[in-house]
């Protein structure tokens, strides 16, 4: 997706509902040594390559930017095409389920996921598998149908194979070869009625009778118990747009169906995938869940409901994996959502009364890239939803807010709707929202796309361009949630705030210099980073520099570089140093006495004495600025031993 980034913020405003532990802030700022110790240290030892690139303009994008800009809506759209087309219709308790879940746990175990699997009761439910001798017309079919209660379920490996015979409103069925064929016929919506014609056409001893709803995006029809006499039959319906593919198939030729019918099983799953926190070795970090439902109705392939949800969750899992985090990041597919967001709903009622509180909220996709533009009165946008109007204000909403503004979108569109997985961690206490391509009002609440849960919601009608903005949009809110706040304070050489100073930061793996952000009138900038060690460079209008090395981030930070002037370089014109064995007449000193060899007179400076080395100062200046080293280095040392106590060996930024 080709999306301009806007320049970098000056600050992102994290709302965390949950903070960090003391402990963790505490060493932070421990770490945060400034390198510029006024006058102890010159502005010269400021990095040349940081301070050619803030002059140049010269810098890589922020982590916030940088992250923005990875989400592809191609790549989401392949994972919705794995689940929707090669997996097809997902109903909880398949074999389908299975192989989705199986896809998601592989998929997030290379991102470098540990996951595990979570299994409850589920309604078992029944359903038709219908496998085509040719589908070659345009666009996807969807080969599933819904059977009849009481009629016959041949189980996964005995399908029943036969011809299809169209015989419409089946007004005509003489003369008719329905003998051993899967009998098409018009659905009728009176139950009497309907009994009568499949009575009519079971005398003609078919394989099996199909009733097609004909109503334009008409869902499968709830058929029910078929009447007697059809229990060795093959009774089920199908929706119009599974009744008008069939019929198209037949106009260019013969067509065979083999079907199996079957009943699921009792129970359905979650996949969990989890990525602790770095160093977190007591499970005391911030949590933060993505989410999303990966079971679908009878009969619908569910590309919209919900490949499309799985499938932004797996792209910014894929991306969020690439960062080492303070923040644990949980990532669940959701299985039984179709039959009352079962699967979160168990997952939820799990978690400990300390999870719940280091949960900063739940993200959760439904329905995340659908290509319907909807009406002139209601057209289709992105929409952030809790679950009631108590909670619209919310940190996950909040949070996504701030990226749709930040990236041009304009202010999040919101409402409140229940009956999603978001439900589930809002019943339970945490900040929770559901994100889709819809139209909301409170007079109409959410108003979906014509395919909800019919046959037709295919990948024919998803758009890769919505599905990359639902990912960067709520992958940047969740980038945003899980990065540390680093608070850079700059101030001029008196010790006042300096505004309007840039400042760049180059961090482990970087190629270059980061653009950190510019100070405001308080002369403080805020800006984000994952767990790193960095080093700051600060470069004013009148050269004044100044910076900071090795500094760890690791929760949040603040970091002070205090600017100085770089000392003048020698010009080769400077007068002789006194070495103590001149003539008398030949004494600089016009009193021609000269100080003792290697000292400096009492009323020279430091900078004069030692020309720029900052070894070379009087008294006071030398102890000042030996204290200022030994407090460096202490820092430095400290720095490096939690450094690599907290850090898993090898572990980069990519």
């Amino acid at each position: 997706m080709d999306q301009h980034i806007p320049p970098a913020p000056r600050a992102f405003a994290r709302t965390r509902s949950r903070l960090r532990g003391g402990a963790v802030a505490l060493a932070a700022a421990t770490l945060a040594v400034p390198f510029a110790l006024g006058s102890g240290l010159p502005a010269a030892a400021a990095p040349e390559d940081g301070l050619e690139a803030i002059e140049a303009g010269d810098l890589l994008p922020g982590y916030q930017d940088e992250f923005l800009a990875l989400p592809d809506g191609e790549s989401v759209f392949a994972h919705v095409e794995h689940l929707a087309v090669d997996i097809g219709p997902r109903v909880a308790g398949t074999e389908a389920e299975d192989e989705a879940i199986a896809y998601v746990e592989g998929l997030l175990e290379e991102y470098g996921f540990d996951t595990y699997i979570e299994t409850f009761e589920a309604r078992p439910g029944s359903f038709a598998d219908v496998v085509p001798s040719r589908d070659d017309v345009e666009g996807h079919g969807s080969w599933q149908f819904a059977p009849a209660t009481n009629s016959l379920f041949t189980g996964p490996d005995a399908p029943v194979t036969a011809p299809v015979v169209d015989v419409a409103d089946g007004s005509a069925l003489e003369d008719r070869p329905l003998e051993g064929a899967f009998v098409l016929v018009d659905w009728v919506a009176d139950a009497d009625a309907r009994a009568a014609l499949i009575g009519a056409i079971a005398e003609h001893d078919p394989a099996g009778i199909i009733l097609t709803a004909t109503a334009a995006n008409a869902p499968i029809p709830r058929i029910g118990a078929a009447p007697a006499g059809t229990e060795d039959l093959i009774v089920a319906a199908a929706g119009d747009y599974q009744g008008d593919r069939i019929r198209a198939l037949l106009e260019t030729g013969p067509l065979d169906l083999a079907i199996t019918t079957d009943t699921g099983g009792a129970t359905s799953s979650n996949v969990i995938g989890v990525r602790p926190a770095v160093g977190d070795e007591d499970g005391t970090a911030p949590i933060v869940y993505i989410g999303a439902h990966i079971d679908s109705v009878v009969g619908s392939p569910g590309a919209s409901d919900n490949a499309s949800g799985v499938g932004v969750m797996l792209q910014i899992a894929e991306l969020i994996g690439r960062y080492p985090l303070d923040v644990e990041i949980r990532v669940g597919a959701w299985g039984a959502e179709e039959q009352g967001i079962v699967g979160s709903a168990h997952h939820a009622a799990q978690l400990t009364q300390d999870e719940i509180d280091r949960t900063i909220g739940a993200w959760n996709f439904d329905m995340a890239g659908t290509s319907y533009p909807g009406t002139a009165d209601r057209p289709t946008d992105f929409y952030g939803l809790s679950v009631n109007p108590d909670n619209e204000d919310n940190a996950v909403l909040d949070l996504t807010g701030q990226i749709t503004e930040y990236t041009g979108h304009g202010p999040l569109n919101r409402g409140y709707v229940g009956r999603s997985d978001h439900q589930s961690f809002h019943d339970v206490g945490i900040d929770a929202a559901v994100f889709s391509w819809m139209y909301w009002s409170p007079e109409t609440s959410i108003v979906l796309e014509p395919t909800y849960h019919n046959p037709s919601d295919t990948i024919d009608f998803i758009s890769s361009d919505r599905l990359g903005t639902a990912a960067q949009f709520v992958g940047g809110s969740v980038f945003l949630a899980a990065l540390n706040e680093v608070e850079v304070s700059v101030l001029d050489e008196s010790g006042a705030a300096a505004a309007e100073v840039p400042v760049a930061m180059s961090c482990e793996g970087d190629e270059g210099w980061r653009d950190a952000g510019t100070t405001g009138p308080d002369g403080a900038l805020t800006t984000g980073a994952p767990h790193v060690e960095c080093d700051f460079a600060a470069l004013a209008d009148d050269g004044a520099a100044a910076s900071a090395e090795a500094v760890q981030i690791a929760g949040d930070t603040s970091v002070t570089l205090e600017l100085a002037q770089a000392a003048p370089a020698p010009t080769g014109t400077e007068e002789p140093v006194p070495t103590g064995t001149e003539e008398p007449g030949d004494s600089p000193d016009p009193t021609g006495t000269e100080d003792a060899p290697g000292t400096t007179a009492p009323s020279e400076t430091a900078s004069e004495a030692g020309d720029g080395d900052p070894l070379a100062r009087t008294g006071d200046d030398r102890m000042l600025t030996l204290l200022a080293l030994a407090l460096l280095f202490a820092g430095a040392g400290t720095a490096l031993a939690v450094y690599r106590r907290r850090r898993p060996a090898g572990e980069t930024v990519e």
